[in-house]
């Protein structure tokens, strides 16, 4: 496949795509997502969950793939787990990014759909970012909502901004 069709659907574009597509509805804008993220995500114990991370990948997929490090912290201790009971050996992830409160992941032997319909690998996309938790597809509960509001002032406006 050629470097801009991997681009294409490893976009943030095409992962939201493939989620409103289903019907699902955004609820949490991205900037509240990535201070959600920063606000659970264990800062003291990062580096021991990136050496977890990376093991993982080097253990299941003989690779470790760019861009764990951007990952929130939260969310790369909850991939293994999702990925586990997976066999890895067909989707050879290759990048993972957080754009747009979104995982975007790249494949190494990624087939692009002729019909449209979703691939394996936009599978595993789709189950992913509504398996890591906290996502832009569940609305925050109370007490997400009052620490947003408490610690991030010029994110409130963003608190209403979305239903």
């Amino acid at each position: 496949m050629k470097p801009e069709q991997i681009a294409r659907l490893s976009s943030a574009g095409h992962v939201q795509a493939l989620l409103l597509a289903c019907g699902l509805k955004q609820r949490v804008t991205p900037a509240i997502l990535a201070a959600m993220a920063e606000l659970l995500g264990p800062d003291s114990g990062r580096e021991e969950i990136l050496v977890e991370a990376r093991q993982f990948f080097a253990e299941r997929a003989g690779m470790i793939p760019h861009g764990l490090e951007e990952i929130p912290s939260r969310w790369l201790r909850q991939l293994p787990r999702h990925l586990e009971n997976r066999d890895m050996g067909p989707f050879m992830i290759t990048s993972l990014a957080f754009e747009q409160g979104l995982l975007c992941v790249a494949f190494a032997h990624e087939i692009a759909s002729q019909t449209g319909r979703m691939t394996i690998w936009d599978d595993l996309r789709f189950v992913l970012n509504l398996a890591l938790q906290p996502n832009i597809w569940r609305p925050l509960a109370r007490k997400e909502e009052w620490d947003v509001w408490s610690r991030w002032p010029k994110l409130r406006r963003e608190l209403f901004s979305l239903d």
